[in-house]
């Protein structure tokens, strides 16, 4: 019986996160070369997510990381990303 409350209580907490992670990506706007070592998810508000590639075609999870970290810059100012190559537009909701 113990164990069938730990497989549901299990379940629910990857619900929640597969949620999290859909919501996140819904807002936010991907940056960067999937097939290089890191991809970026860059939000709304200077937030921004960092994945690295690990071995063997795997990828870690998306980690939080400081607004400065990579390529792209967050501007408060312009409440936008400015990257290299382009600059990514946000709202309070979303970028892209």
């Amino acid at each position: 019986m113990k164990c069938v409350s730990c497989l549901a209580l299990a379940a629910i907490w990857l619900v929640a996160a597969s949620t999290s992670d859909a919501t996140a990506s819904e807002r936010c706007v991907a940056y960067g070369n999937e097939k290089t070592d890191f991809t970026w998810r860059l939000c709304p508000g200077g937030e921004k997510y960092e994945r690295q590639y690990l071995y063997f075609g795997a990828w870690s999870n998306f980690h939080r990381v400081a607004s400065d970290a990579g390529a792209c810059i967050w501007s408060a100012a312009r409440l936008s990303w400015i990257c290299p190559d382009r600059t990514i537009q946000c709202d309070a909701k979303r970028c892209g």
